[in-house]
């Protein structure tokens, strides 16, 4: 196929989240961004991630509870709404084969990603663990959002805690998201508008795979240092460093988790949430 072929598009149909879909078309208009070529771009990139990264089959106990928890979702949030995606013929051959390889649902899958996509990044670091390192966190309880466990309709609510933003913007996200942006040297990623979206747009989310590379060394050696988990236990744990395999921070939102494992999910269902510090 040349260069001005039109590639083979296969269509399939999803339930999303309104809110989520809302926000995510709101925003790829706003960018002016065609939407199907974003999650064709995105799942072309991260579906052999998620093969290679993902080291756990769900169960088929985990799937129905992953899928009875997705389906509280859509009812607390008014529902789902179904989207239809044209995407290339071996992209959607290859998120089948995934979703069967590891036993995910493709709705939750799908959901996870247009969240990904499409919310505030803060809203994501306030809403999902482990994002980002606890040294960057000063433990000031005055400084943090509450949110119910369903305040998906708010995507925006984070925005409104000036304090917040304000805190990590000086000393965190600025700096790094410029060390992030400026590493490799390249000035058109980091000062020509269209070099810049070009650049997004080849990895849509390289930076949340920095943010969690971050995390992870400083998880790793608190790990090591620490008496009560080793090492070994910790790197069982690896997947919760990848945009699809690390956990929200409420159990109410497990219907998003690709991936839960029995001895998680025993004690969820057993015990109560789970934590991993």
């Amino acid at each position: 196929m040349n260069k001005f072929s039109t590639p083979e598009r296969t269509k399939l149909t999803v339930r999303i989240i309104k809110p989520i879909l809302e926000a995510f078309n709101s925003r790829t208009e706003e960018a002016c961004i065609r939407r199907d070529a974003l999650i064709n771009k995105a799942l072309e990139i991260e579906l052999p991630r998620i093969r290679q990264e993902i080291n756990r089959t769900n169960s088929a106990r985990a799937r129905s509870y992953i899928q009875a928890k997705l389906k509280s979702l859509f009812a607390i949030n008014g529902g789902g709404s179904l989207l239809t995606l044209a995407l290339s013929s071996g992209v959607a051959h290859l998120l089948e084969q995934i979703c069967e390889e590891k036993n995910i649902s493709r709705d939750t899958l799908m959901n996870r990603l247009l969240l990904l996509l499409g919310a505030p990044g803060q809203y994501l670091e306030t809403r999902m663990y482990p994002l980002v390192p606890f040294s960057w966190i000063d433990g000031d309880a005055e400084n943090t959002t509450s949110f119910s466990s369903y305040d998906l309709y708010d995507l925006s609510a984070i925005n409104k805690d000036k304090s917040m933003l304000a805190k990590y913007s000086v000393s965190h996200y600025a700096g790094e998201i410029a060390k992030i942006q400026a590493q490799d040297g390249d000035f058109d990623k980091v000062f020509s508008p269209i070099g810049r979206v070009g650049a997004i747009i080849s990895d849509p989310l390289y930076s949340y795979r920095t943010m969690l590379s971050i995390r992870k060394e400083e998880d790793r050696v608190a790990f090591s240092e620490s008496s009560v988990r080793s090492l070994e236990a910790a790197q069982m744990d690896d997947y919760f460093y990848t945009p699809f395999g690390y956990p929200f921070d409420d159990d109410d939102w497990d219907g998003l988790n690709c991936v839960i494992d029995d001895r998680w999910l025993d004690q969820k269902v057993n015990h109560g949430p789970v934590t991993s510090k």
